[in-house]
């Protein structure tokens, strides 16, 4: 006897849409590491109920992006320095991989994407959008994580940038854009050549000198994780 199968849900739930505008909102600076999401506010703004609302949170919770207290409610988390760190360390070896992967499987489509996309980080670099220039960075190596066809690698770097994406916009402001471009299109120009070494080290430049600004000039934004814990 053939088992009945369950139909695949196709359908986001309100909680998954309302954590993804949370997240957006942090990512982008509205709500800076310390502060408190009220239900009530957030409830209003979102149209939503509690109940989306709470699953919501404990997305964001699971992410590490908010911390929880009985009784005071729900703060965005802040980074330590060991945190931002590991975080770095972490991106260089598995954007290694990336990199690896993607010159071993680029396509002329793909190539188009990456330098569409680039394009739209240089015109948010003209315009000074920082906001606009800090998704465009993460479209773009999302995009690079997509041509390399890795869907777990993919997932676990898409948490690492959500989770430093807000101070990423901040640590751009010390450093024109248009030289952050830069280091994008030598990126890309390693991408197209083939050789995967050559690729390799540009990435991990690219990364660890994100990581070495970051470091240098948030001193203020890169709080112990106990800090975001409001008394």
């Amino acid at each position: 006897m053939d088992k009945s199968k369950l139909e695949s849900v196709q359908v986001q739930t309100l909680g998954k849409e309302a954590a993804d505008k949370i997240r957006n909102a942090i990512a982008s600076g509205h709500f800076p590491a310390g502060a408190r999401l009220l239900e009530t506010e957030l409830s209003r703004e979102l149209g939503l109920s509690r109940s989306p609302l709470r699953e919501a949170f404990f997305l964001l919770e699971k992410e590490g992006l908010l911390v929880r207290h009985p009784r005071r409610g729900a703060f965005v988390r802040g980074l330590s320095r060991r945190e931002t760190e590991e975080i770095y360390s972490l991106r260089t070896v598995l954007e290694s991989l990336a990199v690896r992967r993607a010159v071993e499987r680029m396509t002329p489509e793909a190539a188009a994407e990456l330098r569409a996309r680039l394009d739209r980080l240089h015109e948010a670099a003209l315009a000074g959008d920082l906001e606009g220039f800090g998704r465009a960075d993460v479209a773009w190596h999302e995009c690079l994580i997509q041509v390399a066809d890795h869907r777990l690698l993919q997932q676990t770097l898409f948490g690492l940038q959500t989770r430093v994406l807000q101070y990423m916009t901040e640590a751009s402001r010390s450093r024109p854009l248009v030289d952050i471009v830069r280091d994008h299109e030598e990126l890309l120009a390693a991408l197209l050549s083939g050789d995967a070494d050559r690729a390799e080290a540009s990435i991990k430049t690219h990364v660890l000198a994100s990581a070495a600004r970051l470091l240098a000039d948030l001193p203020e934004a890169i709080r112990d994780s106990e800090s975001s814990e409001v008394e």
